[in-house]
């Protein structure tokens, strides 16, 4: 199956030049849920939906608990996850607190067998959308 793509137009703001530029944007098709991976994988494996919707929210959890407490989540095949955080500079080393910190969020960075992947020519098709 082909991955979806549209071409969009923007302004380079970046660029004394305001010419619009156009690029390649992919199209994002259908939300893959929990549900539906339980479904897949059940077909795939010895266990029950039942079971791999059971893994499947109790690795969320583990997965929550130790970013929590600092740690890199290393899920081999998958890719490494750890936490971030946004938080506001300061010219002195002294004024930086806690208080700085706006959000959090995760940063993922995928194992090499995905990255090997990514690498690989994917089948591109022009989306009816637009």
């Amino acid at each position: 199956m082909a991955i979806s793509y549209t071409i969009l137009e923007r302004k380079n703001y970046l660029s004394n030049n305001q010419n619009n530029h156009y690029f390649l944007k992919i199209v994002q098709n259908d939300v893959v849920n929990i549900d539906q991976l339980s479904k897949e994988i059940e077909k795939e494996t010895s266990l029950s939906e039942v079971d791999v919707h059971a893994v499947l929210i109790a690795l969320q959890g583990k997965i929550m608990k130790h970013l929590e407490e600092g740690n890199v989540v290393n899920l081999e095949n998958l890719g490494k996850f750890s936490i971030a955080a946004k938080t506001i500079a300061h010219e002195n080393k002294e004024d930086v607190s806690v208080k700085d910190v706006q959000k959090f969020g995760i940063n993922f960075m995928p194992s090499l067998k995905i990255k090997r992947w990514l690498k690989k020519d994917f089948k591109l098709k022009k989306s009816d959308n637009k």
